[in-house]
C-alpha cells in the first residue's frame, strides 16, 4: 500500500506540481514585463509599443536624474564610500488612457533606495514617441508605504497608499497635462 502511494505521489503529483510552478513562473515574468525581452521588438509600424512592456526598458526622470531601467532595475554605484542607490519598478504596471489624443499610457511605480535605508516611491507614466516607449518625470509619493493599488481610470492615475504602521490607505491621483504628470488636490 505505501508502496502505491509513494509510487502514485512521484508518477503524477510531484511533475503536476512541477508545470504547475513553472507556469505561475512564466505567467508573473510576463505580467510584470521580467524575461520577456522580445516584447519590445514586437511594435507596429505606426510606433504603437506594448506600453506595459516596454516601460521596464524606460529611462524617466527622477529628482532631476534620467535613470534608464534594465528589466525594471536599475543599480548606481559611483564607488568608494558613495552608497548604492537602487531603484526598481515595484508594482505591475497599468495601461490607459490619460490624454484623449494620445495613445494609451501605462502607469508605473518606482522605488529607490539609497544608504539611508529608507524607500522612496515615485508615480511616472510610459508612453510611446518616435516608435519607442519613453519614461515621464516621476513625482514622488512618500517613503516607507505599502502601494495597495495602482488604476487609471477617467484620464487619471490613481494610487493607494497606506503608511507603514497604518490601517487605511490614502488615495492619490495625477494627472496628465501639457506632457507632464501632475499630482491633483
Amino acid at each position: 500500500m505505501l508502496s502505491s502511494i509513494k509510487d502514485f505521489l512521484i508518477r503524477w503529483i510531484l511533475p503536476i506540481t512541477l508545470a504547475l510552478g513553472i507556469l505561475i513562473g512564466l505567467l508573473f515574468g510576463v505580467a510584470f514585463g521580467k524575461g520577456n525581452s522580445r516584447c519590445c521588438e514586437s511594435c507596429d509600424g505606426d510606433g504603437a509599443c506594448c506600453v506595459l512592456c516596454c516601460s521596464q526598458n524606460a529611462t524617466y526622470d527622477i529628482d532631476g536624474q534620467p535613470v534608464t531601467l534594465q528589466n525594471g532595475q536599475y543599480v548606481w554605484n559611483a564607488g568608494g564610500d558613495t552608497p548604492v542607490v537602487m531603484t526598481e519598478m515595484c508594482y505591475r504596471p497599468v495601461q490607459g488612457q490619460l490624454d484623449n489624443l494620445a495613445p494609451p499610457m501605462a502607469a508605473v511605480i518606482l522605488a529607490r533606495q539609497g544608504g539611508g535605508g529608507d524607500t522612496a516611491y515615485y508615480v511616472a507614466a510610459a508612453y510611446t514617441a518616435g516608435g519607442r516607449v519613453v519614461g515621464s518625470h516621476a513625482v514622488q509619493l512618500a517613503q516607507n508605504v505599502d502601494i495597495t493599488g495602482v488604476e487609471i481610470e477617467d484620464g487619471m492615475i490613481w494610487v493607494s497608499v497606506r503608511p507603514c504602521g497604518g490601517v487605511t490607505p490614502v488615495l492619490m491621483q495625477f494627472a496628465w497635462k501639457d506632457g507632464r504628470l501632475l499630482a491633483v488636490g
